[in-house]
């Protein structure tokens, strides 16, 4: 019997995740479907998705935070904190507590200013070498009336794009590789969803 997709564990478990994020989320983790990972999601809404994660990695440990906690039973390998995904105190104690973490998902507010502090932090402090990091909607950027400052969630994903060109960016000419090289090994960007490799 094959085991079931993330897509089908989504619809059982009442997870929040749009079909192409999921197939994504396949293509980048199904290799390591077996091993002892440990994954962290910020914005866990109903913990469907932590459900999810918990079934789909049957040896791992899943942590989740939120500024509001589901009133919902969870098995013992699965974590939950109340609270913000810019408090970079918190952050450190999920992050010595249960990391470090092979996997992220930002699925929290889909505003540019906490998610960039997140990201940063949990990314250079809490993420494997060779870990992802996934961020969730950040088409919301586009949405002008959702509230986000500057150019919001669109502008940090080109800050990303900025950090990948790094190198090119502070030689301003051809004339071989400087020693700088970029935090990030990959960017993956889809519709709605950016996956971002650690070096």
């Amino acid at each position: 019997m094959l085991a079931e997709t993330l897509a089908g564990l989504a619809v059982r478990h009442g997870a929040n995740k749009p079909p192409a994020y999921l197939d994504a989320y396949e293509d980048a983790m199904a290799r390591r479907r077996n091993a002892r990972v440990r994954l962290l999601e910020l914005g866990i809404e109903t913990g469907g998705s932590l459900l999810m994660w918990a079934e789909y990695f049957p040896h791992g440990r899943i942590a989740g935070l939120d500024r509001v906690l589901p009133a919902r039973e969870m098995p013992d390998r699965v974590r939950m904190y109340e609270g913000s995904q810019d408090d970079h105190d918190l952050l450190d104690r999920i992050g010595a507590a249960d990391g470090p973490f092979d996997f992220i998902v930002d699925d929290c507010s889909h505003r540019a200013e906490e998610t960039a502090a997140s990201f940063w932090h949990l990314f250079r402090e809490h993420l494997r070498p060779g870990g992802i990091y996934a961020i969730e909607d950040w088409g919301t950027g586009y949405w002008p009336d959702f509230g986000d400052r500057g150019e919001g969630m669109v502008g940090f994903l080109k800050s990303l794009v900025d950090e990948c060109g790094r190198n090119d960016r502070e030689r301003g000419s051809w004339g071989g590789y400087s020693a700088t090289q970029s935090e990030i090994a990959s960017l993956t960007v889809f519709p709605g969803l950016a996956i971002v490799g650690k070096p």
